[in-house]
C-alpha cells in the first residue's frame, strides 16, 4: 500500500515480483507523470482500491491490468477507484479507460 503514492515525477514503475502481494491500495495514487501501468502478476491480490487514481498521463497498460485483476473476483469495495482518471489526459489512455467498468473507476 502507498508505495509510490504522491510521486508526481515518477514516469515508470519497474515490474517486480508481486506474487505474494495481497494489497496494492493507493500504490500509485496521484503519480500524474506515470506513462504506463505495469502488468503485475498478482494472483493473491484482494485489495487494489485507488491504486492508479489520478494517474492522468498513462498511455497504456491499465486495460491489461484490469483484465488480469478482474479475474480475481475482488469485491467492489476493494477495487473502487483503482483506475479513476487513469490515462484521462492521453488519447490511448482514455480509450483504455473507456473500456474499464465504472465500478473500477468510481471513487467510493
Amino acid at each position: 500500500d502507498y508505495m509510490f503514492d504522491g510521486c508526481p515525477l515518477i514516469e515508470e514503475i519497474p515490474l517486480f515480483d508481486m506474487q505474494s502481494a495481497i494489497s496494492i491500495a493507493y500504490m500509485c495514487q496521484s503519480c500524474s507523470s506515470l506513462k504506463h501501468v505495469p502488468l503485475f502478476n498478482t494472483p493473491n491480490l484482494t485489495i487494489c482500491k485507488n491504486a492508479f487514481y489520478r494517474c492522468f498521463n498513462v498511455e497504456g497498460g491499465a486495460l491489461d491490468l484490469y483484465n488480469r485483476l478482474s479475474l480475481l473476483g475482488i469485491s467492489s469495495g476493494y477495487h473502487a477507484g483503482t483506475f479513476a482518471g487513469c490515462g484521462a489526459d492521453t488519447t490511448t489512455g482514455a480509450e483504455e479507460l473507456a473500456q474499464i467498468p465504472s465500478d473500477w473507476k468510481n471513487y467510493n
